[in-house]
């Protein structure tokens, strides 16, 4: 299916419920409970109206943490319209106990919030786990440099550490093994997102991360499986991010390329590269179900969410 125009928006790029006509008609999905898009943060007042008063939202989930909501650029016009809500749900794997988790490992909080208001959800994917992961990826010598470099960064604001490991770790790896990390890693967070939306008094919930492909696109694709959507679809939906992100192109080149030091290939939607990740997941899990319950979102709270996503007969 062609990509939904979102012309009707000044400067939120990306948008668009999370099922089509066809994915709506085929599985009975109902297209006015969730949409992604790419962030909130240049939002014009034209569109803050339309995205209140049209699209009726009452939740954002972003999946940022509350510190990259708060460095990232834009007029954010929807500050004081939504609620902060910002959860860590950290998590160590296998370096609990590890002299480094001193220093990065962050206190587990409790998610806490009003239904009565908007919310913005803050949810940080990028835990200690993660962190850690990557960084006895490096060698001995490139982890000691990048020591140095993260105290450079404190002293002035740059982002040397960062652009270090792209260099000698994420760009080798690529991006699907990012997504895997993800998927490995971030367990708390996936099943925080996955119990948030299963809340159906938080309707209609927006969601999105920094651009909307990469994190937004996994926890899309984890729901609408839920659904009991195929793969196929799962893929193209994700693909379709390729093209909604044409009109800031430029914009997402300068933030993962320029900004971070990361490859082309990490600004693309790529078919590809989703149907990598499901295989990965149904090669380790068996399917997608399987491995929603090994972060904590039950077998009855998928079918609950099923339920609250389709329409009745």
């Amino acid at each position: 299916m062609p990509m939904q125009s979102n012309a009707a928006f000044d400067n939120l790029p990306n948008f668009r419920p999370i099922v089509d006509q066809e994915c709506k008609k085929k599985y009975r999905i109902i297209d006015t409970a969730i949409y992604r898009s790419s962030r909130t943060d240049w939002v014009t007042q034209s569109d803050v109206n339309r995205l209140l008063s049209h699209y009726k939202v009452k939740t954002i989930l972003d999946i940022r943490s509350a510190k990259e909501y708060q460095k990232a650029n834009g007029n954010k016009l929807l500050h004081t319209t939504f609620n902060r809500i910002p959860f860590y749900p950290d998590t160590l794997g296998q370096y609990e106990g590890s002299p480094f988790s001193i220093f990065i490992h962050k206190p587990k909080t409790t998610l806490q919030y009003n239904t009565n208001v908007r919310n913005r959800f803050l949810i940080d994917f990028f835990t200690s786990e993660v962190i850690l992961t990557n960084f006895f990826r490096a060698s001995i010598i490139v982890r000691l440099f990048s020591l140095i470099l993260l105290f450079i960064d404190k002293l002035f604001h740059s982002n040397l550490f960062m652009k270090a490991f792209a260099f000698f770790v994420f760009n080798d790896r690529g991006i699907l093994n990012q997504y895997i990390d993800l998927v490995e890693c971030c367990k708390p967070a996936i099943a925080t997102c996955m119990k948030l939306v299963n809340r159906k008094e938080l309707y209609p919930i927006l969601i999105h991360c920094a651009h909307g492909k990469d994190r937004t696109g996994i926890v899309v694709a984890f729901l609408l499986s839920c659904c009991g959507v195929d793969d196929e679809t799962l893929i193209n939906e994700y693909a379709r991010s390729e093209v909604g992100l044409d009109p800031i192109k430029k914009r997402v080149h300068a933030e993962i390329c320029t900004a971070l030091g990361l490859k082309q290939s990490f600004t693309h939607a790529s078919s590809e590269t989703m149907r990598s990740l499901l295989g990965y997941i149904h090669s380790k899990y068996g399917s997608i179900r399987e491995y929603l319950a090994s972060t904590g979102f039950s077998y009855e709270e998928q079918d609950q969410l099923k339920s609250n996503l389709m329409f009745k007969n």
